[in-house]
């Protein structure tokens, strides 16, 4: 009967989110508006003048969203979603037939998690092809500006070689510039929100300051030169690194293989495990353990980035 009613749910739970096609920026936006209802306008205000950065949350989300978006795969994480939702479910019955109550709410955890991992990993790969394509943009544009002066000549000449999605912010930027009473200064303040890269928010910033004392334009080059950097420091620190991952790996393999080894090497001790209480909460814990352990991993692995 148990089983029964979690099948129930969970297939009342997916009919609702895809007959309402409920999606992570949707509910991102609800949960930040149920915790300040009177307040969104005005920080939403704030955030489009700069004023006030955007939640750590919803700006996950809505990057996630975006690259999801740009790079073509939110098809793909519609996928995900719903195969996650079916495993879970089937991890659930699992459990429940097997008896392992404390491991199911781990193991439905981690397999919830599916579909953020992927789409941190989409969001990862999009923005290391944006900093490379900005490196390349960037190079041209500045090199172009030192000799002429003229910003919006310099982006011009350099969009044969720029591609998506640099390509179509820089070509926003010029149609900015062609409006009656245009300010190059406001065009490039809109230009700097449009990507969400530190470095070129510092090479815009000193753009800005360019409009007023063309002398700043040969510290724009230090600035384009910082991708060059971070791109050489994360080829060194992933070479460095990647023993650590594999000795991390295999002592996760190690420890999950011991299960099925104390199976034959001891059939009692394994029966304990399985069987009681006490084993059942420790094979919980090592789940959840080896779960945790893996994100943080993850996270001190990732691509080191420049902080303005």
């Amino acid at each position: 009967m148990t089983i029964l009613y979690i099948t129930g749910f969970i297939l009342a739970a997916a009919g609702i989110i895809i007959a309402l096609n409920i999606t992570p920026k949707q509910i991102a936006f609800d949960f930040m508006k149920f915790l300040g209802r009177d307040k969104l306008l005005a920080e939403r205000m704030k955030i489009a003048k700069g004023e006030k950065k955007e939640p750590k949350l919803q700006a996950l989300i809505t990057d996630i969203n975006y690259s999801l978006e740009i790079t073509g795969s939110a098809g793909k994480f519609k996928f995900v979603c719903i195969a996650s939702t079916i495993l879970a479910f089937a991890a659930s019955v699992l459990c429940l037939v097997i008896g392992q109550y404390f491991v199911l709410p781990v193991m439905v955890a981690i397999i919830a998690m599916i579909p953020y991992l992927f789409a941190k990993a989409q969001l990862s790969t999009y923005k290391k092809n944006v900093s490379l394509e900005l490196e390349t943009a960037l190079s041209i544009v500045t090199t172009s500006y030192i000799s002429k002066e003229d910003i919006i000549t310099a982006i011009e000449e350099s969009l044969p070689y720029t591609h998506h999605p640099i390509a179509e912010v820089f070509k926003r930027f010029i149609g900015r510039t062609r409006l009656i009473n245009s300010s190059i200064k406001m065009a490039i303040r809109q230009m700097r929100q449009e990507i969400d890269d530190d470095i070129f928010h510092e090479w815009c910033d000193v753009l800005l300051e360019c409009q007023e004392n063309i002398g700043m334009k040969y510290t724009l080059q230090p600035i384009v030169a910082k991708y060059t950097d971070e791109r050489i420091v994360n080829a060194e620190l992933e070479a460095e690194l990647a023993a650590e991952k594999s000795s991390f790996l295999m002592m996760i393999f190690l420890v999950l293989v011991n299960f099925p080894l104390l199976y034959f090497l001891n059939r009692d001790w394994f029966q304990v495990l399985v069987d009681t209480t006490q084993g059942k909460i420790v094979i919980a814990i090592v789940a959840l353990v080896c779960f945790l352990t893996t994100l943080r991993m993850r996270k001190l692995t990732q691509p080191v980035k420049f902080k303005s």
